[in-house]
């Protein structure tokens, strides 16, 4: 599963001709600014600007590497003593990224319990009777971010086991936890997978696979929601070509219509190909899937329709997702914004008792967030949404490291916070060289974040001597962003040669903050 979640989070909607990318290639693309050459590092670079050298100057080093004062904030903290050991504009408000996945799911884990499962159930409107339900089958969505059709499946295989064979009525999808968004954020591109729609039924992590040609000439295509072991047929999403005269800057535009979910071609696609696009209804797709596979277990349904299900319907079958705890390691270590928004509205409509707007539901979170730890100033924060896919969000390296220092040694589910987070690429690399000189061993543990002209880090160094240290990174370019987000055209907010390079030196000053610090602090 864990291979359909690296293909939601990596795929970026360009077309392509041929084979689904391979595994390797799609790390590479995540993690091409996470883990730079080795080349960068220490051969000509003057004393001041080598993290290596007792000489090392930040302020240079920011510099050098082409970023203003301002543009650069961080904080690090001794866990156990609360002593602050580096700060730089530690109150200054930056784009986190998908750094706000921290305190979403921190503030999910909290409130929740690691161990906090969610529910997909089957249920009766009516009396089962000769293995037919008499009245109404309901499938209800629970809102877990990890459903796959192979949960699905064994649901309806479930259904079956306990001798449902079909049903007198309608066979209706309720997906009302949550309301529906076609989104995370209108402002990152509709083609880009890691922004896919959102609502209480996530499956496969909301991506398909869509294959086209150009059969007679007439360029057609149709889309499967993958498994690593089952491809299902996406019946519930259209797709034709661009109209005549109708203009077109993507090889995909959305083209959503009251008859559902639907997807323009460009008449500049290759002859051929394969692509991945995010699911923007995923409603009535979760329900369609689940009454194809329910017919593959002899169940009979209805075609699906939108509804709620009754207070007094009766649980026939449940699908459970693992716990939350691992979820959530999923959603840092992969870094999922679908997967992130669900596990934030989760925890948030526990708290309000009812479905709020993904915009709501991280405001109240920030609020929650005051409340549970008083102690923080939390002036500026703002979560616009859970994933961190948008701009408008604001948190401060203080806050983020406070947050940190505040949770540490707290145990979720098997461990503590620190163990859902993911080891940083490079430090295999780091610590080579320190076994090399006779150092001991670092640990640096951490949640990237990643957007044109907004980067971030968070998390914790363990510099080998016993401490362990909190910390906070963050760059950005605020005017650059602004200007990415004021453009009308959805392929100047995709990553380009130019904000390659500025992202590239982002991550090599990160680097080189975290290197120096396991050295001298």
């Amino acid at each position: 599963m864990f291979q359909a979640l690296r293909s939601s989070v990596l795929c970026f909607g360009r077309a392509r001709s041929g084979g689904p990318p391979g595994l390797a290639l799609l790390v590479l693309l995540a993690f091409v600014v996470l883990v730079p050459a080795h080349a960068y590092a220490q051969a000509n670079r003057p004393p001041q600007t080598d993290p290596n050298n007792p000489a090392f100057d930040i302020a240079r080093a920011i510099a050098a590497y082409g970023f203003a004062p301002e543009q650069v904030g961080y904080h690090v903290i001794d866990t156990a003593t609360g002593a602050i050991l580096a700060s730089r504009n530690p109150d200054s408000a930056m784009i986190p990224a998908s750094v706000a996945k921290v305190p979403t799911t921190i503030a999910a884990l909290d409130i929740l319990g690691g161990d906090y499962r969610f529910r997909t159930d089957v249920l009766a409107g009516g009396p089962l009777v000769g293995g037919v339900v008499q009245g109404d089958l309901y499938l209800r969505a629970g809102g877990d971010p990890f459903l796959t059709t192979d949960d699905l499946a064994e649901l309806a295989e479930r259904l079956h086991a306990a001798g449902v064979l079909g049903a007198t009525g309608r066979f209706v999808y309720d997906a009302t936890l949550y309301p529906a968004v076609s989104e995370i954020d209108p402002h990152q591109p509709e083609t880009a997978a890691y922004n896919t729609g959102v609502s209480a039924f996530a499956l496969n992590f909301n991506v398909v696979n869509v294959h086209w040609s150009r059969a007679g000439g007439t360029l057609a295509a149709a889309a499967t929601t993958n498994t690593d072991t089952r491809r299902v047929a996406a019946s519930t999403i259209r797709f034709g070509p661009v109209p005549a005269g109708l203009p077109w800057s993507q090889f995909f535009t959305a083209a959503d219509d009251a008859a559902g979910e639907a997807w323009q071609l460009a008449p500049a696609l290759p002859p051929e190909g394969e692509d991945w696009l995010p699911v923007r209804q995923p409603a009535p797709l979760a329900a369609a899937v689940f009454a194809s596979l329910a017919r593959e277990a002899g169940i009979a349904l209805a075609a699906p329709e939108s509804g709620m299900a009754p207070a007094g319907a009766v649980v026939l079958a449940s699908h459970q997702s693992r716990p939350l705890s691992e979820i959530v390691r999923g959603v840092l270590r992969f870094s999922n914004n679908l997967s992130a928004e669900m596990v934030g509205l989760a925890a948030m409509r526990a708290l309000a008792g009812q479905p709020l707007e993904i915009a709501q539901s991280g405001r109240l979170m920030g609020f929650w967030l005051s409340e549970r730890f008083p102690g923080i100033d939390w002036q500026g924060f703002l979560l616009d949404n859970h994933s961190g896919l948008s701009t408008a969000s604001r948190v401060t390296s203080r806050q983020l490291v406070d947050l940190l220092v505040s949770i540490d040694g707290q145990r979720f589910g098997d461990g503590e916070y620190v163990d859902l987070l993911r080891m940083v690429p490079w430090v295999g690399e780091l610590n080579e060289e320190r076994r090399t000189a006779g150092l001991p061993p670092v640990s640096i543990r951490a949640k990237s974040g990643t957007m044109n002209y907004a980067v971030g880090l968070a998390g914790l160094l363990e510099p080998g001597d016993g401490r362990r240290l909190a910390f906070a990174i963050f760059v950005n370019d605020q005017g650059a962003r602004a200007a990415l987000d004021a453009a009308a055209d959805d392929a100047a907010r995709e990553v380009n040669g130019q904000t390659r390079a500025w992202l590239n030196q982002a991550r090599l000053l990160e680097r080189d903050l975290l290197t120096h610090w396991a050295l001298a602090l």
